[in-house]
């Protein structure tokens, strides 16, 4: 998970609301030293993640983070009030996401 969070509010996501049941992890601005949308946030948790752009998928309900994923080549997509993850994936591997060259 990449967020834009304070401290406080990362470990309170994590272990009050239960978020670590369901991430393997969470990438947020306040230990980055970067936020969604700099393209430089993006990079570097790629290169944690030890991934290449293209294989990470972010989905996010501000047009500006989706548009920040695509620079540095990640998928992405636009979450819509109402939408069903499930629904979402179920589209495939491009569907509703941008291709990758």
């Amino acid at each position: 998970m990449l967020t834009n969070q304070e401290h406080c509010r990362a470990k309170y996501l994590l272990n009050e609301l239960g978020l670590a049941r369901h991430f393997d992890g969470m990438y947020y601005s306040a230990a980055l030293g970067h936020r969604k949308p700099e393209t430089k946030a993006f990079k570097v948790v790629a290169a944690r993640l030890e991934l290449q752009p293209e294989h990470i998928l972010l989905i996010d309900d501000t047009p500006e983070n989706v548009d920040g994923a695509h620079r540095p080549g990640w998928q992405a997509s636009l979450w819509k009030d109402g939408m069903l993850l499930s629904d979402l994936l179920q589209q495939g591997p491009n569907g509703g996401l941008r291709q990758t060259e």
